[in-house]
């Protein structure tokens, strides 16, 4: 019986020992290693690698970087830059853009709003007005008259333009040939002289011989005649003609 026992101890520890040895067997090395790296599950979180991020080697860190990513296109404008450049495109580009000179006339100056020069025989004016101009001269300078009538006269009939103070005619071409100051609203033009001052005061101005019995001043200018109207009393200037020849 001891005999038996024994053997079968040993023959027990033999098929322990086998299994032992084949449960080792089993799990051979490069399985092991291949186990040990296996990289983990990644996330639902992991980032995804960015075009343009530099890559090297994980295992290597002296190996040579990865060259950077560039884009094929250049990224497209913001919607704010964009804008500016349409609007700078737009101004410079755009013919339809630009403004077209005004036609429009000048507003015409108040009839005493004139500036003042010094009598010229040569070239004589009143209210800025010379004999000679045409219809668009004084619209353009005093605008449309207040009131317009015909006046007959030997040579003809002229047409009255009236302003505040100033009275204008022109002959059958448009032209000026009679200019009149009657009123203080217009300005003569002529540096100094004015209505209301004494009579002898204003002919020195305009260059006309004093006569201390007449109410009537005049001189020949170039194409025409300066007069002086008085009052009858106090010789102060009533009115200041400028006419042509023929009138």
């Amino acid at each position: 019986m001891t005999k038996r026992a024994a053997m079968r101890l040993k023959i027990s520890m033999a098929i322990v020992l086998s299994a032992v040895l084949v449960s080792c067997s089993a799990e051979s090395p490069d399985t092991a290693s291949t186990a040990s790296q296996k990289p983990p599950a990644k996330s639902g979180n992991a980032e995804t690698p960015t075009p343009g991020s530099d890559r090297s080697d994980a295992s290597d860190p002296s190996g040579p970087a990865s060259s950077t990513w560039s884009p094929a296109s250049s990224p497209a404008p913001s919607a704010s830059n964009a804008g500016k450049e349409n609007t700078t495109n737009s101004e410079h580009n755009d013919p339809s853009d630009a403004v077209e000179a005004s036609k429009l006339e000048p507003s015409p100056p108040k009839a005493g709003s004139s500036k003042e020069a010094a009598f010229n025989f040569k070239s004589p004016s009143l209210a800025n007005i010379k004999l000679g101009d045409t219809d668009d001269v004084i619209i353009k300078k005093y605008g449309l008259p207040v009131e317009s009538y015909p006046l007959p006269g030997d040579e003809g009939t002229i047409d009255i333009w009236e302003y505040d103070g100033l009275s204008i005619g022109l002959d059958e071409t448009s032209a000026v040939v009679y200019i009149e100051v009657n009123a203080d609203k217009a300005k003569t033009g002529i540096l100094g002289l004015k209505l209301g001052m004494e009579g002898s005061d204003a002919a020195k101005l305009l260059g006309i011989p004093v006569d201390g019995m007449s109410n009537v001043l005049t001189a020949k200018v170039t194409g025409g005649w300066v007069k002086l109207d008085l009052d009858p009393d106090t010789r102060a200037v009533l009115t200041i003609r400028l006419l042509s020849l023929d009138e």
